[in-house]
This record gives structure tokens, C-alpha cells and sequence, in this order.
């Protein structure tokens, strides 16, 4: 069973060590400073690209899943 987590930098972090994938959005527009990704202490964990896709609009939707 997976969990699809959507909200924020906050449970995010809390739940750091449980993501196996991570699919980000990112679209062409910018605004003001940006939310973090993660809200949590720096521990690194080393993902791999698995897909990435380019939209007419310039968004892309990357894939990483975990080493």
C-alpha cells in the first residue's frame, strides 16, 4: 500500500526516511522565496532519476526514486 503525501514541507520532513519516490511539479513562474521541499534536520538520502516529462507550458513533472 503506498501513501501519496501533498502538503507541504512540514509532514514531508516528518516522514523523510519513508519516501521511496519523489515526484516533483515545477512550472516557469517566478514568486517571492520559494518553499523548501523538506522541513528537517539535513540528512541526506540519495534518490536517482527515473523519469521526467516536458510539457507545452514548460512544466515538467520529474520522478526520483530511492537508492
Amino acid at each position: 500500500m503506498g501513501v501519496w503525501l501533498c502538503g507541504g514541507p512540514v509532514p514531508a520532513g516528518h516522514l523523510l526516511r519513508e519516501v521511496d519516490k519523489l515526484v516533483v511539479h515545477r512550472h516557469p513562474v517566478a514568486f517571492g522565496a520559494g518553499v523548501p521541499l523538506f522541513h528537517a534536520a539535513f540528512d541526506p538520502a540519495a534518490f536517482t532519476l527515473t523519469g521526467f516529462r516536458v510539457f507545452a507550458t514548460g512544466a515538467t513533472v520529474t520522478t526520483y526514486t530511492k537508492q
